[in-house]
C-alpha cells in the first residue's frame, strides 16, 4: 500500500517511522487558472516540492500516486487542465498513479 501526504511535514514524520523506500502518494496543488488558491497540497512551485524531488532522488521515498485537491471549479475545462497537470507531474515523479479526484459531471437532481 501507499500512504497519502498533504505535506512535507507528515513526511518527514512518516520517513523516520518505516523502512525506505517509504512508498507514498502526494497530494499536489498548482494553478488551473481559475483564481482559486487552494490550501490543500503541496504547491508544485515551492521549496516543498523540490524536498519530495531531493527525497526520491536520495531513495528515502517512492512517489507512486499524484493527487490534486478538486476545488469549486468543476468544469470540464478544469478537469481536462488538471488532467494534463497531473500527467505532467507523474511524468516528473515516475508515478504510475494519477487521481484526479471525484465529482466529475455529477448530475444534480431534485426529488
Amino acid at each position: 500500500g501507499i500512504v497519502n501526504v498533504d505535506n512535507v511535514g507528515e513526511l518527514g514524520s512518516l520517513i523516520g517511522i518505516y523502512t525506505s523506500p517509504l512508498a507514498i502518494g502526494v497530494r499536489l496543488n498548482f494553478d488551473i487558472g481559475n483564481g482559486i488558491v487552494s490550501r490543500f497540497g503541496i504547491d508544485v512551485d515551492s521549496k516543498s516540492y523540490q524536498e519530495i524531488i531531493e527525497l526520491q532522488r536520495r531513495g528515502l521515498i517512492k512517489v507512486k500516486c499524484v493527487h490534486c485537491h478538486i476545488s469549486y471549479a468543476r468544469g470540464l475545462s478544469y478537469f481536462k487542465k488538471r488532467a494534463e497537470m497531473m500527467a505532467r507531474y507523474a511524468k516528473e515523479l515516475r508515478a504510475n498513479i494519477v487521481d484526479i479526484g471525484g465529482n466529475m459531471l455529477v448530475a444534480w437532481m431534485t426529488v
